[in-house]
């Protein structure tokens, strides 16, 4: 705890040379700085240790102000997002009470599994994703210069683009989102299905042409229009919204796939009874 001033200063110092600032972020990454300030971190908040506390915030800032990749990916793994967004939280002009981002990244329930997601590495980018994002919205628009959005845009946008992969190589996604809105009747999980497609429809915008194509080929009718469907159909109007959204995503992208489906319907109403 006696030292946090100089460990303040010294990290100042290493931000504004090139040589210094590889030095420090590579041995943050290979070494338990990060454990060693989260733990005295905590012990500071058990003493009320307001002064530490400050430090501790601006150590953290600037650890963020190196604007280094590696670092931020980091920051938003589960054993240290926590403990970081918690140091944030000590700004000295008192910008959210201790403990609000915490709270946030606990509740468990944000995050629902409509389709299962069996593939750990994956499952584990699409939270990293959440983290990134709200790091980049609420916790550090108050500290980020012009650097250090773009890394982060960065570093989602290639996570999107894995998401993106495995949905669009993954046949059972889409077959195990029919399923869910083949079921009888109106339910949560279909609400679920409808929002959940309307994030992929939305992370999609921002990918190269190609994998837009991919993801919405995968998709295509068996998922995507029946989805749509409901969605633009549904007795909860809080539905249609999204359904129109994800309409007027699909149109930009392929408006064949809508096209073919109106004219299969089209077909199937001559040739009924």
């Amino acid at each position: 705890m006696g030292s946090l001033a100089e460990i303040e200063h010294t990290i100042g110092e290493a931000g504004r040379s090139l040589y210094r600032r590889d030095k420090l972020v590579a041995l943050i990454m290979k070494g338990e700085f990060l454990d060693r300030l989260r733990e005295l971190h905590e012990t500071c908040e058990d003493l009320e240790a307001t002064e530490e506390l400050h430090t501790i915030y601006r150590i953290a800032r600037h650890i963020i102000l190196l604007n280094d990749s590696s670092i931020l990916e980091c920051i938003s793994r589960d054993e240290n997002i926590i403990g970081v967004v918690g140091m944030l939280e000590y700004d000295p002009q008192r910008t959210v009470e201790p403990g609000t981002h915490r709270r946030f990244l606990r509740d468990g329930t944000r995050f629902k599994e409509v389709v299962p997601i069996r593939d750990a590495d994956i499952q584990a980018k699409i939270h990293q994703t959440f983290r990134l994002q709200y790091l980049k919205d609420v916790v550090l628009p108050p500290i980020a210069d012009e650097g250090t959005l773009p890394v982060i845009n960065t570093l989602i946008f290639f996570n999107h683009v894995q998401i993106s992969n495995y949905v669009h190589s993954n046949a059972a996604f889409a077959s195990e989102l029919v399923g869910i809105i083949q079921r009888e009747g109106e339910s949560e999980k279909k609400h679920d299905a409808v929002m959940l497609l309307r994030q992929l429809c939305s992370m999609s915008k921002c990918l190269p042409a190609a994998y837009r194509v991919s993801l919405y080929r995968a998709l295509g009718r068996s998922s995507l229009i029946p989805l749509l469907e409901y969605a633009l159909q549904a007795r909860d109007r809080s539905l249609r919204p999204a359904g129109l959204e994800m309409l007027m995503a699909v149109l930009e992208q392929d408006r064949g796939l809508v096209r073919s489906h109106v004219l299969e319907q089209r077909r199937e109403r001559r040739s009924g009874p």
